[in-house]
């Protein structure tokens, strides 16, 4: 993703395995609003049952709806 299609995100959801998606929401809850006010950007988990606990996928749309293109980039150690 290039910065200027990055400005354009308004909206991110992923989709995560059930468990993770529900860590992540009721554990990191203060971390996710603290990141969705600094960046003005809202985020939002679909718990999905029938993924591994690695899949994760994200979609990303502009403040009009529009599909952004997406590819995170994984750094492995």
């Amino acid at each position: 993703m290039r910065a200027s299609s990055l400005d354009k995100v308004k909206k991110i959801s992923v989709d995560l395995y059930h468990h993770v998606a529900s860590f992540l929401a009721n554990n990191k809850r203060k971390e996710l609003l603290a990141l969705e006010e600094k960046t003005g950007v809202t985020i939002r988990f679909e718990s999905r049952y029938d993924v591994n606990p690695n899949y994760m996928e994200f979609h990303c749309k502009s403040e009009f709806g529009e599909e952004i293109s997406f590819s995170p980039s994984v750094n492995s150690k």
